[in-house]
């Protein structure tokens, strides 16, 4: 069921990859500039800071979405929605993939060249 509902049509895979696309890029970057800094400053083991900052990131998001940016007259997790004119441009039709995907592959990419000049490689 996951399975299909995640990849069953062209339509469903741009709307895993509009879903899943930020928070992947947004967490990576935050958890492997956190990690390195540890490791570089501390020589902390990087599986007890990995696990460590996996808590922390979950405590901050249930807080986020549950105290300040919970939707006005909401019971549940749920965030207000965002203005039109804010919106990006959608790329395909009847589905959610919008541009910032282009934008976070840049950013990963800029990512990845500042790792491996940081590690001499």
């Amino acid at each position: 069921m996951l399975a299909l509902e995640s990849f069953g049509s062209t339509t469903r895979i741009a709307a895993t990859m509009a879903a899943a696309t930020p928070l992947i890029f947004t967490g990576l970057g935050t958890a492997v500039a956190f990690r390195g800094l540890l490791k570089a400053r501390l020589d902390a083991d990087e599986v007890v800071t990995t696990l460590m900052m996996n808590f922390i990131a979950v405590a901050i998001a249930t807080w986020l979405v549950n105290r300040p940016l919970l939707a006005v007259g909401s019971a549940n997790s749920a965030t207000p929605m965002v203005a039109e004119a804010a919106r990006l441009p959608r790329l395909m039709r009847g589905s959610p993939l919008n541009a910032f995907p282009d934008r976070a592959s840049l950013r990963a990419a800029l990512l990845a060249l500042g790792q491996a000049h940081c590690s001499g490689v």
